[in-house]
């Protein structure tokens, strides 16, 4: 199969755009118990990695944050704040599960 299989440069030098990187980032996302801001990102186009470059953070901080795994520091919250220009109560309201 190796053999078969080589000088197969098919995806070698192709990009996704940004509609189906966008696709793919919602699609990867754990559920959440933060539907508001969740909401937000979305309104924002913010991808989890976006919104950790925004406050600082690793992808993976924020993705357990996100899920509810790690809990949100009074300073992650005043920079999500600073970040959507929303309240606290607001954007930190979860979700009855």
């Amino acid at each position: 199969m190796s053999i078969a299989h080589m000088g197969n440069k098919s995806w070698t030098g192709r990009h996704h755009t940004a509609e189906e990187n966008a696709k793919n980032s919602v699609a990867k996302r754990g559920a959440t118990p933060y539907k508001n801001l969740l909401a937000e990102m979305d309104k924002q186009n913010l991808s989890y990695t976006a919104l950790s470059k925004l406050m600082g953070l690793s992808h993976q901080t924020v993705s357990e944050k996100m899920r509810g795994k790690k809990n949100f520091t009074a300073k992650d919250i005043a920079k999500l704040v600073e970040i959507f220009n929303k309240p606290a109560e607001y954007l930190m309201t979860r979700a009855a599960d």
